[in-house]
């Protein structure tokens, strides 16, 4: 008969074997990048490093914190559970209790992350996923991550709110969110991301006013470059303070329900290039001190209310483009426009401009675009403007201009459309318009030519009006 002390120790060990399997039963298999060698991963050990993770500050734990919500073990599983992105990238994928199938930083990464180190114990630190057509609700559970430096879900379908628990992410950099589906306002505790640099929530369909955070530095955001809130539905006025944020290089608040007038404090932001108010409701006079911005290279405030006269703009040295059509400006065209050579647009459309066009634009050597539709301007075509030789296109109609179409407009053989109809030119079409080798638009319409038109032998022509061409 076997001693029994021998069948005791025995049956401990197949206890112990058995406890062993179960254990370690469950495993995921990884390949490292470059290899064909599988590292085989038990998912108890993948618990037990995110379990790791959150006690050092990753934000890749046990779902307590800034809330997934859901009860989820892991705000990148949350992210799974609140969206369709597992059905666009497989590697974004989560089994039922929470925990990722395969480690997020470990190579190869789930695409669209940035983490300190690639291992099983990466910091995610970036989620750059934009324009992947990912539907869903923009969870609270990405504020657990607060590791994170730049968040970045621009051009999909998310839906939602903002959430207020991004707002502890003391990291971010860049925040973008823009085109999606998102609503509601902005919320104020984002005044607490002191590290922020680009705000990006345009196009989507946020309301109310510009949150008081962003009127001054001292109230958060004090490292701010990059505003934008275009294309929303944001009301109220431009707090006057927004000049106090001498970081800001590039400010959209374009397409939007925003009223009052353009405060002059603005001209304080001395490192702006990019200042797009354009689509407004904005009345009042252009502040004179953005006429002064030497960084400044693009200026869109068309389609508003402004008044008065245009202002001098000799030390926008960097100007490159600008867009005043659609307002109600009155008095003579900046001739401080001639002195600025990086000049490429002009559009002054649809105001009340009167005067001359200035012969001195034609010292503006790489100007593309010049376009002064709809003013009331007199006087003659300056002959100059055929030495500007890059000009594509030449808008003056619905004016009161006299005289003759000069002969020297046959230079501009980069010129695609000219059109200047509805004045009250005279005399003969030259008939060097023939070898505007580029010309697809010709307006020649409501004026008081005589004789033949020229003969155009470019197939380019597309469309050619000449009513009351007599």
């Amino acid at each position: 008969m076997p001693n029994l002390g021998v069948c005791i120790k025995l049956l401990f060990r197949v206890i112990l074997l058995l406890l062993v399997c179960a254990i370690t039963r469950t495993t995921i298999a990884i390949t490292p990048a470059g290899t064909d060698e599988k590292v085989v991963v038990p998912t108890n050990v993948l618990q037990e490093n995110h379990n790791k993770l959150t006690t050092a500050g990753t934000g890749l734990g046990s779902g307590s914190g800034s809330g997934s919500g859901s009860g989820l073990y892991d705000p990148l599983c949350a992210f799974v559970a609140a969206t369709d992105i597992e059905q666009i990238h497989s590697q974004w994928a989560c089994d039922s209790s929470g925990v990722p199938l395969t480690p997020p930083c470990l190579e190869p990464l789930w695409p669209g992350l940035i983490c300190s180190n690639k291992s099983i114990n990466g910091i995610v630190t970036g989620i750059i996923l934009p324009d992947f057509e990912i539907s869903g609700t923009l969870t609270s559970s990405l504020g657990s991550l607060d590791a994170l430096v730049h968040l970045q879900l621009q051009e999909n379908s998310l839906t939602g709110s903002l959430p207020v628990s991004l707002s502890i992410l003391s990291a971010l950099e860049t925040l973008d969110l823009g085109e999606n589906d998102i609503t509601g306002t902005i919320p104020e505790q984002y005044g607490q991301l002191s590290s922020l640099r680009h705000m990006v929530l345009d196009k989507l369909f946020l309301t109310g006013p510009i949150p008081s955070f962003l009127a001054t530095p001292a109230d958060g955001i004090p490292l701010l470059v990059f505003l934008g809130l275009s294309a929303n539905i944001i009301t109220g006025t431009i707090p006057s303070t927004l000049g106090t944020r001498t970081t800001l290089s590039e400010v959209f608040l374009n397409a939007n329900q925003l009223s009052g007038s353009i405060p002059s404090s603005l001209g304080s932001l001395s490192l702006l290039v990019l200042l797009y108010l354009h689509s407004n409701f904005l009345t009042g006079n252009i502040p004179s001190g953005i006429g002064a911005l030497s960084r400044m290279t693009s200026l869109h405030l068309d389609y508003n209310y402004l008044t008065g006269t245009m202002p001098y703009f000799g030390n926008a040295t960097a100007l490159r483009n600008l867009d005043l059509n659609k307002n109600r400006l009155t008095g003579t065209i900046s001739v401080s426009l001639s002195g600025l050579p990086k000049l490429d647009t002009i559009r002054l459309d649809d105001n009340f401009l009167t005067g001359s066009i200035p012969s001195e634009f034609a010292t503006l050597k790489l100007l593309v675009a010049f376009s002064l539709t709809n003013n009331l301007l007199t006087g003659t075509i300056p002959s100059e403007f055929g030495e500007v030789k890059l000009l594509n296109e030449f808008d003056i109609n619905n004016n009161f201009l006299t005289g003759t179409l000069p002969i020297a407009i046959g230079n501009l053989t980069n010129l695609v459309n000219l059109n200047v109809e509805s004045n009250m030119l005279t005399g003969r079409a030259p008939s060097e318009l023939s070898a505007l080798c580029s010309l697809k638009y010709l307006f020649l319409n409501n004026n008081q030519f005589i004789g033949s038109m020229p003969a155009f032998s470019s197939s380019r022509l597309q469309y050619l009006y000449l009513r009351t061409f007599n």
